[in-house]
């Protein structure tokens, strides 16, 4: 019995090197390192598309072989995509469309995966040819052009990228999440006369505020005390914290005047979006935005019945207002 001890642990010390060499410590050396789920203009595929995207990440001293590895965002259905004969080289990146469009083709060529990323979050998984699971990376909803992803590359903690790096080491500056929601102590709508508007956020964040439609940045005033509305005003809000980036932005639009028959609706935006020469929609500046561009965010339109809804804003034919003209027949 001790001699058949022995060769058992010799097989098992054996089966545990296989092991090493082959999957490098049986846990995944080729990992996802940064993913996209929403695309709009950081990176064009071979049609020209901003598809979704995902970056794979050999932390591994010896290249990998990919053919017959697997990635899947449904736990249902755990070789949804298969690679091609793929080698990624030690320390090197690979990114993998999430367009939906199922292409392998040669190895050179760009890869597309047969599904597309969901927006609002989910899990993705990267499988070996064997069906075991090297890693997975766990999506929230973000901003438009934000990823996901670890820094350092390959092993750090899950982070937000405001500036994603497809295909290259995440150097640029990562964040845990978001910080907290504001709220505003009387809703957005019609009111007769002045009222006094406090400002929350939980977990002792610092709120930035703005009265002229701006979104509120670091330059804002700091919020210390309810805020007077005396006059016809658009109150912006945000909650800042170290190490995360800013929450969303609370918008409410305060209408001081007598009640009214007529429907009020109020658009609120950052004047950037209407004057600056770059994107404002009013001017022609410098003929970059041509009109400004169709997703120019605004705020909650509110009137006696109170609508909030997120907006594009965009004025049809023409930069700015003096441009139009009527010609005689």
């Amino acid at each position: 019995m001790e001699e058949f001890g022995i060769i058992m642990r010799n097989s098992l010390r054996i089966l545990a090197a296989l092991c090493l060499f082959r999957f490098g410590g049986c846990t995944g050396q080729v990992l996802i390192n940064e993913v996209m789920a929403s695309n709009a203009s950081c990176l064009a595929d071979e049609d020209g598309d901003s598809s979704d995207w995902i970056e794979l990440y050999n932390s591994s001293e010896d290249p990998a072989e990919l053919g017959g590895w697997a990635l899947t965002d449904d736990p249902l259905d755990p070789r949804k995509w298969i690679f091609p004969g793929k080698t990624l080289d030690s320390g090197g990146f690979l990114i993998i469309f999430a367009s939906g469009k199922n292409r392998s083709g040669s190895p050179d060529s760009e890869l597309h995966a047969n599904f597309k990323l969901d927006s609002d979050g989910e899990t993705i998984r990267l499988l070996d040819e064997n069906g075991i699971e090297q890693d997975a990376l766990r999506l929230e909803k973000l901003p438009a052009d934000y990823s996901c992803g670890r820094h350092p590359d390959g092993k750090g903690i899950r982070q937000i990228f405001p500036q994603p790096t497809p295909g290259h080491s995440n150097v640029t500056a990562g964040y845990t999440g978001f910080a907290e929601t504001t709220t505003a102590s009387s809703p957005a709508g019609l009111y007769p006369k002045a009222l006094t508007v406090t400002i929350r956020a939980e977990n002792g964040s610092v709120i930035r505020y703005t009265l002229d439609g701006s979104e509120p940045d670091m330059r804002s005033p700091l919020y210390s005390a309810p805020a007077k509305i005396e006059t016809s005003t658009v109150l912006r809000a945000r909650a800042f914290r170290p190490g995360m980036l800013p929450g969303p932005v609370l918008t409410a639009s305060y209408i001081i005047r007598d009640r009214t028959n007529l429907p009020v609706v109020s658009l609120s935006t950052d004047p950037d979006n209407l004057f600056d020469d770059d994107i404002g929609i009013y001017v022609k500046g410098h003929g970059t935005a041509m009109g400004g561009y169709p997703d120019n965010p605004v705020g909650p339109p509110c009137s006696h019945r109170i609508v909030r809804t997120g907006r594009g804003l965009r004025i049809q034919r023409g930069c700015r207002p003096c441009d139009a003209r009527q010609d005689d027949p």
